[in-house]
């Protein structure tokens, strides 16, 4: 199943290897290439991973 949800970068510093989780649809993301960049899904930041 797959969900559809916009995901936006802006400026911050990521670091590759990072999880991090969308907490309205629950899409998670891997850094594959780390820099400045912050991720945002369906309007609002995404999380880090525990």
């Amino acid at each position: 199943m797959f969900w559809e949800c916009e995901v936006q970068i802006s400026m911050a510093e990521v670091g590759t290897g990072n999880r991090f989780v969308c907490t309205v649809c629950n899409a998670e993301f891997i850094v594959t290439k780390g820099g400045d960049a912050s991720i945002v899904c369906d309007g609002k930041p995404v999380e880090p991973k525990k």
